[in-house]
């Protein structure tokens, strides 16, 4: 089940319609039981003459299809997302968790996030029409599935008998998960179906306070740094509280980093402790990634603020802090090289440090990294500190 930038609008729905969401509920529940006991049924009676056991190949061709229908289902969320001028950073497709590039991509098997089958980030150009963009992408989810059950159920036509058994199951499976998606539901994070009724027949007003997260993250994904961000879009994010509010931290500590301001980290650093003893251990740990780089990017602030890199061994970056930040680990080490006096070192890690920015597609990302790198390298003998 897809699901965008946009699960908070989920909070919007009114009152009186949760009968209709409980009742999407039932119903995707029943679709999804009966697609899965079906799609059994035709793949045991497709694989008889095979060599595993028949409810064992059932479960295994089964469990093949429906991971490929989540790859079509969030494949065709990206590619809706594109075609409409969006920009897609990231894309989770059951244990497939992918992030795009400027210029291709990188991938890694990772669970995905609780409740979610899979999920697409993408951020719309913010001088186009948000809403014409959103609903393209969320439609584009349970529109590919319902393409590739049709393409499927056309190619059967084709085949041997016992093939058509099982491509008669990826169709099942393919038509049941795009009509599933288009029931509203609502649990923890919209549906498709529920988030193309917020978006349209009740289009939000696109200048509305509760869009400010998504539109603060697509004017860095096409390129606004964070210190030239509207402050009313910053300012009606925080207002929201919570993880907004996590947000607006690591925003404000990015755009003191930008300047140059690193006795801003103090303040930052109250600040965090202040939104942290606010939230219940539950809600920590469901921000765990995001709380992990605000803690690493404020270790950073603070050895900037005091000339004193952390001691070797007390930051613990990890394999998520490399997949959703790689270029972070090299901008520590620079720091580390560069106050230790080993320019070549630094030099070459900063290096690293561009050629990281350079490959994302957040285009803020890299003006930020090098306004950065340039602090840096000001602590060095060709740059007189002051």
């Amino acid at each position: 089940m897809g699901k965008g930038e946009t699960g908070e609008r989920s909070q919007e729905i009114p009152a009186a319609a949760a009968w209709l969401l409980h009742g999407g509920t039932v119903v995707a529940w029943c679709l999804s039981l009966a697609g899965f006991l079906g799609a059994m049924a035709i793949a045991e009676s497709a694989s008889r003459n095979w060599f595993l056991p028949e409810v064992g190949l059932a479960l295994f061709t089964v469990a093949t299809c429906w991971f490929l229908a989540v790859l079509i289902h969030e494949s065709g969320h990206a590619l809706a997302a594109h075609l409409k001028g969006m920009r897609v950073m990231r894309m989770q497709a059951g244990i497939l968790d992918v992030i795009f590039l400027r210029r291709g991509f990188r991938w890694r098997i990772a669970r995905p996030p609780g409740g979610l089958h899979g999920y697409v980030q993408a951020y719309p150009d913010p001088v186009a029409a948000v809403r014409p963009a959103m609903l393209c992408m969320i439609a584009g989810g349970p529109v590919a599935n319902l393409v590739a059950a049709l393409l499927a159920v056309l190619l059967a036509r084709y085949v041997d008998v016992e093939r058509e058994g099982l491509i008669h199951a990826f169709a099942l499976i393919n038509c049941v998960m795009g009509i599933v998606n288009l029931m509203p539901m609502a649990r923890g994070w919209a549906s498709d179906g529920l988030l193309l009724y917020l978006w349209g027949w009740r289009s939000p007003d696109e200048q509305s306070s509760s869009l400010a997260h998504l539109r603060l993250m697509s004017l860095s994904a096409f390129g606004t740094t964070s210190d030239r961000l509207p402050g009313q879009l910053i300012d009606d994010l925080d207002a929201q509280g919570g993880r907004a509010s996590l947000v607006v931290v690591w925003i404000r500590m990015k755009a003191s980093q930008n300047l140059g301001n690193w006795k801003a980290v103090e303040e930052l650093d109250d600040r965090l402790e202040q939104i942290l003893s606010g939230m219940s251990e539950r809600e920590q740990r469901a921000n765990k990634p995001l709380l992990v780089l605000l803690r690493l990017e404020l270790a950073f602030s603070r050895a900037m603020h005091e000339r004193q890199a952390a001691p070797h061994g007390t930051l613990v970056f990890g394999k998520g802090v490399d997949w959703l930040a790689p270029h972070l680990r090299h901008r520590h080490a620079a720091l580390a090289s560069m106050l230790a006096g080993e320019w070549s070192a630094a030099e070459a890690a900063l290096q690293r440090v561009r050629r990281h920015a350079e490959a994302s597609r957040d285009r803020a990302l890299a003006e930020s990294e090098n306004r950065i790198s340039q602090h840096i390298r000001a602590l060095g003998p060709m740059f007189p500190s002051g």
